[in-house]
């Protein structure tokens, strides 16, 4: 748009240049005709003047015909330059009104252009802020559902595995899927004493230890739950995805139950893995 501007400023300045010549132009001829207009009528009155001095000469009844002679090449020589006149001037003007006409027509286009620019660069400013706009709350959405979803992975990532295995009467009820507890129940027909048993709980490489006390009785067909503590690893992985960066948190849980009879007892008891 500035070199269309530019390139029709050049332009207009030529037309007004070429105008000024035209118009300088018009002037001189104009003044060349008035210069030839005298030198005609001097021309003229020379003749009129070599004429009148001819009369004296020639016999009288010539004198009419040397006249209306002399008047005609007048009224000729008048009417000619009275059409060179006419066809420069109306030459002279159609040139002008049609470059004005042009440069108008130009002035014109450029504005519209000029207008139609402005307007062009102010929907454009308009779509930028609305599309700026919206990018931030899509971002600002985005951010939230990531953080949502770190959530429920970090939710949902947490798995629990139990092992148990029991001979003799004592043997393993129920294992609670979270790991909080466990059930023992003594399957034999006579009540069981529990002194020299112990529980070991083992999550990894750590391990946990429940002793019965020495007059703790399990009677025959009775269920007792124990809680068992509970011991969580957390790992964090660090990930960098689309030059953001996401943090993800991964928990595992493996439990080992563990009942066993401590060996300076009587072999009577259950082993539970």
């Amino acid at each position: 748009m500035d070199t269309g501007l530019t390139q029709a400023k050049k332009q207009l300045g030529d037309e007004m240049l070429l105008r000024v010549d035209l118009e300088n132009r018009c002037q001189s001829m104009t003044e060349e005709m008035a210069f030839r207009k005298s030198m005609l009528e001097e021309e003229v009155k020379e003749a009129r003047q070599r004429y009148e001095s001819r009369l004296v000469e020639v016999d009288s009844g010539r004198k009419e015909e040397y006249e209306y002679k002399l008047t005609q090449a007048l009224t000729d020589m008048r009417a000619q330059n009275e059409e060179q006149i006419k066809m420069y001037k109306d030459n002279m003007e159609s040139t002008y009104v049609a470059k004005l006409d042009d440069l108008r027509r130009l002035a014109e286009m450029n504005g519209a252009s000029a207008n139609m620019s402005r307007e062009e660069l102010r929907e454009s400013s308009l779509r930028m802020e609305s599309l700026s706009t919206q990018l931030a709350a899509m971002q600002k959405e985005g951010k939230r559902k990531r953080v949502d979803v770190e959530e429920q992975e970090a939710s949902s990532s947490v798995s629990i595995a139990h092992s148990a295995s029991a001979t003799g009467p004592i043997c393993i009820n129920e294992i609670d899927t979270d790991g909080k507890f466990i059930c023992l129940h003594n399957t034999g027909e006579e009540d069981q004493a529990m002194v020299g048993y112990e529980m070991v709980k083992t999550i990894g490489n750590a391990a946990a230890t429940y002793k019965f006390t020495p007059k703790y009785v399990l009677k025959a067909g009775q269920k007792v739950t124990e809680v068992a503590k509970r011991t969580t690893a957390y790992n964090t992985a660090l990930e960098e995805q689309d030059e953001e960066d996401d943090n993800g948190v991964e928990a595992s849980e493996e439990a080992h139950f563990h009942l066993q009879e401590d060996p300076r007892t009587a072999k009577r008891g259950c082993s539970i893995m």
